[in-house]
């Protein structure tokens, strides 16, 4: 029952906030994943961003 009203929850504030998401973010989103994360971070780089304000790997 607790999974159950998690993932309830989970796509109810996932419908409602996902359009206020960067589309740079990647945590914990849907169809987001680590490699898209890196290969994000990669390209800002590489385009001459200097800055990266948070990029968190840990537990991936």
């Amino acid at each position: 029952m607790d999974r159950w009203l998690q993932q309830a929850v989970s796509q109810q504030l996932a419908t409602r906030f996902e359009l206020t998401f960067e589309e740079e973010s990647h945590g914990f989103r849907p169809g987001k994943n680590l490699h898209g994360a890196v290969t994000q971070a990669l390209k800002n780089i590489n385009d001459g961003y200097q800055d990266i304000v948070d990029i968190d790997l840990k537990g991936s």
